[in-house]
């Protein structure tokens, strides 16, 4: 084998050729190394790396289906719940959460029980900021139930 290339830095391909790519390795380096390892995540809807660089959990994203019927119809309801909207009767999706406003990704931050909130920066929230970069900002959600549990 040709020992440049076994040196090389493994890169996913779709990911690779994003122009954000580098701000994109930053804000997963800063999580993995930042970040308890049982962290879950409200990530960007489509982005394909995040657990594979952070090795940390998501609350869906739109990869990784599950194989059994139940798993599913629960993916689907996240997916549509957390990044669809309809206007005039057609679904549409969102190209970040953060036009949703801070109450709004909390609350579904809350409800999936999301210690943190990744997003791009297009907008952003009144809510506390541990990370960010040029591109992504890392939103830290204080959930309550969790708190409460311990």
């Amino acid at each position: 084998t040709d020992g440049r290339r076994a040196n090389a830095k493994v890169v996913p391909p779709p990911v690779a050729k994003s122009a954000q790519f580098g701000n994109w390795e930053k804000v997963c380096v800063w999580v993995a190394e930042n970040t308890p390892p049982n962290a879950l995540f409200l990530t960007p809807r489509l982005n394909q790396s995040f657990k594979w660089r952070t090795g940390r959990a998501e609350v869906v994203n739109k990869k990784d289906i599950p194989q059994d019927a139940r798993g599913i119809v629960e993916w689907d309801r996240r997916l549509k719940d957390i990044y669809y909207y309809k206007e005039n009767g057609v679904e549409q999706s969102l190209d970040s959460i953060s036009v949703l406003g801070a109450d709004r990704v909390r609350e579904l931050a809350e409800k999936y029980h999301a210690d943190y909130v990744l997003m791009d920066r297009s907008q952003l929230l009144a809510l506390p900021v541990v990370s960010r970069n040029d591109e992504y900002v890392v939103y830290r959600i204080k959930n309550p139930s969790a708190s409460n549990s311990k």
